[in-house]
């Protein structure tokens, strides 16, 4: 051997000695602090958790065996105060990272037959119930999972939540998948469950928009009529929040698949149905999806919760007036095309809240081509429907934009691409105007016998109409108002 190849090969074996002298201090000093804690104490447990912050930071060599140095309590405890103090803003403790890293895994206590003994304890994974920002808790829930690892036996706490339970709310798709092919019986966990402790799974998967889950929940004989403390099913969900309208189809194809009857007309605990809810919430293609299933219209009114709120939604998009003004437009047809017949109350109460909401700012009509001169021959190329450019669209009047384009032309082109690359300042000024055209219609409709009224009968319709076509949506408004504020007797003469 080569007197440079025996250098390295004893360079190496004295590497080799300091490094287990390292690590043996370090594990030495580890050992060392867990004796000296008095565990009865919260404070000793919690100013050692804050020592292993640096210890684990700073540790360089082979990782400990944790099991060697703290009981399974313990070692719960730890991962739990890791849950309670994690903000998921300042650096995180090293302590559940360097568990997973040292290989510790969660072991049960067995009884006589081999299995777990039983299932009633409380983990670090109950701890995020009470910590559930999501989606950074989606990530320690799964790092979880890879200590908590046995699927034989799923834990519940003192109010039955459960490691499935959690598995399901935080999107662990493996491990909800391990759990099912274990055995667990989804029927007998739903009778053992409060709903006023915990939402059954199906709705867990649903508050994750988790769409692996929810399949696998309803392919593994998951109630799809499963209600929550307040009655409401998935179907319920589904109706109400947005980004859910697919779930609305898988929960239909699978139930259909299995030959379950899917409750479309269930009513919570105010006795609403998701139809109902579907229409609050402005969600027309769940509202169609329903209809579609033959869901119950008649006694169907329209609610009045969605136009109480001050401030019902927050979007920050500027385009985001004309999209929930297009959605409330959508399903107002839909229901019609049902045989919904509106009066003039919800009409008014419509009209009431779009002025509120989508017109509150006032569309400042002078020298908007001053401000956005440079985009005039880019909008002259730029089509909303064939033959219609953005820039004529602009400059036409609303009555005439009325006749040539439905709301869904306006949504279409609003939600392209083409139009999203415009600048921004541009998009916020265009966008008032091209939502007053949009609901045009709608406000000429509901305008049209107040203004009758307004004049006591005293000019024709087509003198009206006349007028109307020189009327921005806000006057349209201010006459409907006037007329239902002070009623049709107010405006006629007396005999």
């Amino acid at each position: 051997m080569a007197a440079d190849g025996r250098f390295e090969l004893f360079q190496g074996f004295i590497y080799g000695i300091l490094a287990n002298q390292t690590s043996r201090e370090q594990f030495d000093r580890l050992r060392s602090m867990r004796d000296n804690v008095n565990w009865d104490r919260e404070v000793e447990r919690r100013e050692l958790f804050d020592r292993l912050r640096d210890l684990f930071w700073g540790w360089n060599e082979r990782l400990p065996n944790l099991r060697d140095i703290f009981r399974r309590d313990e070692m719960d405890w730890l991962l739990a105060e890791y849950v309670k103090t994690d903000d998921a803003k300042s650096p995180p403790h090293p302590i559940l990272h360097f568990a997973i890293a040292a290989g510790y895994r969660d072991e049960p206590e067995l009884g006589p037959d081999g299995k777990p003994s039983s299932a009633r304890r409380t983990t670090p994974l109950h701890q995020l119930f009470k910590f559930c920002t999501f989606p950074y808790w989606n990530f320690v829930a799964r790092d979880l999972f890879q200590i908590y690892n046995r699927f034989d036996v799923n834990y519940a706490d003192e109010r039955g939540r459960t490691h499935f339970h959690a598995a399901c709310k935080y999107g662990c798709n493996e491990a909800v998948r391990r759990f099912l092919e274990s055995g667990l019986d989804l029927k007998r966990l739903a009778r053992e469950t409060d709903p006023t402790v915990i939402d059954p799974p199906l709705h867990l998967a649903l508050d994750n928009q988790n769409e692996e889950v929810f399949k696998l929940l309803l392919k593994h004989g998951a109630d799809p009529n499963s209600a929550n403390e307040f009655g409401e099913t998935p179907l319920h969900e589904i109706s109400t929040y947005d980004g859910l309208q697919g779930f609305g189809k898988i929960l239909f194809e699978i139930s259909d698949e299995r030959n379950q009857t899917l409750r479309v007309d269930a009513r919570n605990s105010r006795g609403l149905t998701p139809l109902h809810f579907a229409v609050e919430y402005f969600q027309p293609d769940t509202l169609e999806l329903l209809l579609n299933r033959g869901a119950d219209m008649s006694d169907f009114v329209f609610p009045r919760d969605c136009f109480e709120d001050d401030e019902p939604y927050d979007y920050k998009e500027c385009d985001a007036n004309l999209i929930m003004a297009y959605r409330m437009l959508e399903v107002i047809e839909l229901l019609e095309k049902k045989g919904y017949v509106m009066d003039r109350t919800d009409g008014f109460m419509i009209v009431s809240w779009m002025q509120r909401y989508f017109f509150a700012v006032e569309i400042q009509d002078f020298d908007f081509w001053g401000r956005h001169g440079n985009l005039v021959d880019r909008t002259k190329e730029l089509t909303v429907i064939p033959s219609l450019s953005l820039y004529d669209l602009i400059e036409m009047r609303s009555d005439e934009a009325k006749r040539l384009l439905a709301h869904k032309d306006y949504h279409e082109f609003v939600t392209s691409n083409e139009f999203r690359q415009l600048p921004h300042k541009f998009r916020e000024d265009c966008l008032p105007r091209l939502c007053e055209k949009m609901c045009r219609k709608f406000f000429w409709r509901w305008a049209l016998e107040p203004l009758l009224e307004f004049t006591r009968q005293r000019l024709p319709i087509l003198c009206c109409e006349k007028i109307m076509n020189y009327l921005k949506n806000e006057d349209l408004y201010t006459v409907f108002e006037t007329v239902e504020m002070y009623g049709e007797d107010y405006f006629v003469e007396d005999a």
